[in-house]
């Protein structure tokens, strides 16, 4: 593929036990209706997100996590397509704030009491091109 993109990727230390941030990526699919548990192996810390797109096959999500101490992990994270690979950058937008969404999802659920989690509400694609649709046919109407 020319042009091909290099899968974003990100990876931080975060000050959580590592059987915390592993609870923690098992809840991601719990907080958000777009990621699922794809796969997961819990002997080599590595587990993967199934992410649902518009218009798109989607993306797999790889965690994999490194306990540093007792109380310290390092979390890299790297987005993949479904199929072939990144060659827009409109496509790397989509994953960076895929990781955006994850890392502030993990935030949130490694900080709950008691590991609660509250699905959040997640304002679906389809309803901002309708709204878009919706936009420029009323636009169009004035102006002609």
């Amino acid at each position: 593929m020319i042009g091909a993109i290099p899968n974003p990727t990100k990876k931080v230390t975060i000050d959580f036990p590592l059987n915390k941030v592993k609870e923690g990526i098992l809840n991601l699919p719990k907080m958000f209706k777009k990621y699922r548990l794809e796969k997961q192996n819990p002997m080599f810390n590595q587990y993967t997100l199934d992410g649902s797109e518009f218009l798109s096959l989607g993306v797999y999500i790889d965690f994999n996590l490194t306990s540093v101490t007792d109380n310290r992990t390092d979390v890299a994270i790297e987005v993949r397509r479904k199929l072939g690979a990144f060659d827009n950058w409109v496509e790397v937008q989509n994953a960076n704030e895929h990781i955006q969404k994850i890392m502030d999802g993990l935030s949130k659920i490694l900080t709950s009491p008691n590991g609660q989690v509250e699905q959040v509400k997640e304002s679906s694609n389809w309803l901002k091109v309708l709204g878009w649709i919706i936009g420029i046919s009323i636009l169009v109407g004035i102006f002609s």
